[in-house]
């Protein structure tokens, strides 16, 4: 085999180069990465000024919850809380908008990183070809080679190039570590859009019943704040009426508290059950409960300040005892509609006053899971969740017929416990 000629050599310089070009280039077949980067961008600050819209509505909700209760405020409250849902299905559908944006980017990344990989592979390959030239040489014919200066000039080119191959080869690997992890990135991404997507199906859920409240509103009480004031009226004597009779009921029942069958306080084993935290009204002989209110006995969980149609989540994973509904028998003003979880750990959460149940009795559900939405049924006067926690063995569900002397109501269920199996919500949740 013959020395390398010089047209080879020309050929080997200018693979080489063309190898290390191919690293700093790439060619999107779509949008180029500035262009993209300039829409997320873009949406980002959209979707900002919708957020800053979004705060003001709950700022003004929290202002006309604090007013006096007339048919106008109830309304007004209303309209509030649909236009506060719509931006949110606004601001869902941009934030997807930008998350489709970046999964574009990181797919032209992908791509380039696949195009870079071929592109090194090809080169390499070539390199390696001529490479097997300089290394077929036999010993004899380099020694009779004319030009001993050449030779050494050769020894010292397929050490250089011998090392280049090296350096590329351990270029291609990090080039596809890069690509693993912008694909992976990219499964995170779609992950989160799909998650995005659902949230957006329960907003969209929220706005109709905000819409189907506010014409309920104005049906009942035919426009008219006589008509409004009358059915608040009921609903307040209702509540005094059923308060008294439950708390006689429960003051009777006996239960011995075991601590050591419950979580210990301040451990924190619930979340939230609505994501924006509003408490309103707290567990116990409160200043509200002293006026008068709860006959007495002290608030029997805790009140979160929502608008209707707000997603309501279970606090930890469990099964559902049951749901009732107590607005179905006419004039039974209780908790409404209402869903009762029992959790592994000795604890039953009670969610109250909703618009919706997504549950249903024996279901399992996870931590965090919509089971239903914050409403105004039963004795509620105004928009909100009551939430309370009991030791489980000690919580049942029974129709009100047992004790509550009302003919209409005897098929209505709901839960009692003894006075002492109620536990302050706050000392679980996190």
């Amino acid at each position: 085999m013959g020395l390398i000629s010089g047209q080879q050599y020309k050929r080997l310089v200018i693979l080489a180069l063309l190898f290390l070009l191919s690293l700093f280039y790439v060619a999107y077949a779509t949008e180029s990465v500035a262009e993209l980067k300039s829409q997320i961008s873009n949406s980002q600050s959209e979707i900002e000024k919708i957020q800053e819209e979004i705060r003001k509505y709950e700022q003004e909700l929290k202002a006309v919850s604090s007013k006096k209760k007339t048919l106008k405020n109830a309304l007004y409250s209303l309209e509030l809380s649909r236009k506060k849902l719509q931006s949110q299905i606004v601001l869902t559908e941009k934030e997807i908008a930008k998350l489709e944006k970046q999964i574009k980017e990181l797919q032209g990344g992908v791509k380039a990183k696949e195009e870079k990989i071929k592109q090194n592979k090809e080169a390499l390959a070539k390199m390696i070809r001529l490479a097997n030239r300089y290394e077929g040489r036999s010993l004899a014919e380099i020694l009779l080679s004319n030009n001993f200066a050449q030779m050494l000039n050769e020894l010292e080119n397929i050490k250089r190039l011998q090392e280049l191959i090296n350096k590329q080869n351990l270029e291609l690997r990090e080039k596809k570590k890069e690509l693993q992890n912008s694909a992976k990135k990219l499964e995170e991404a779609k992950a989160k859009l799909a998650k995005d997507k659902k949230k957006l199906e329960s907003q969209k859920y929220s706005l109709d019943l905000s819409v189907r409240e506010q014409k309920k509103l104005i049906r009942e009480t035919q426009n008219k704040e006589s008509n409004y004031q009358k059915i608040l009226a009921e609903k307040r004597k209702a509540q005094k009426e059923f308060e008294e009779q439950m708390r006689s009921l429960e003051a009777q029942l006996k239960y011995v508290l075991n601590p050591n069958r419950l979580p210990e306080k301040g451990s924190k084993v619930f979340r939230y059950p609505v994501d924006q935290v509003w408490i309103t009204q707290y567990f116990g002989n409160t200043k509200f409960a002293q006026s008068g209110a709860y006959n007495g006995q002290g608030h029997n969980g805790i009140d979160f300040g929502v608008s209707i149609g707000t997603p309501v989540k279970a606090v930890l994973s469990g099964v559902v005892v049951e749901t009732g509904n107590t607005d179905a028998y006419p004039g039974c003003y209780s908790y409404g509609k209402w869903v009762l979880l029992k959790h592994g750990n000795g604890l039953s959460s009670l969610y109250a006053h909703l618009s919706d149940i997504r549950v249903k009795a024996g279901q399992k559900v996870s931590t965090g899971q919509i089971i239903a939405y914050s409403g105004n049924s039963g004795y509620s006067t105004g928009p909100h969740l009551h939430f309370t926690v009991y030791a489980s063995d000690a919580v049942k569900v029974v129709p009100l017929g047992q004790w509550r002397k009302t003919y209409y109501c005897a098929k209505a269920r709901v839960p009692v416990a003894p006075l002492n199996a109620y536990m302050n919500p706050l000392d679980f949740l996190r």
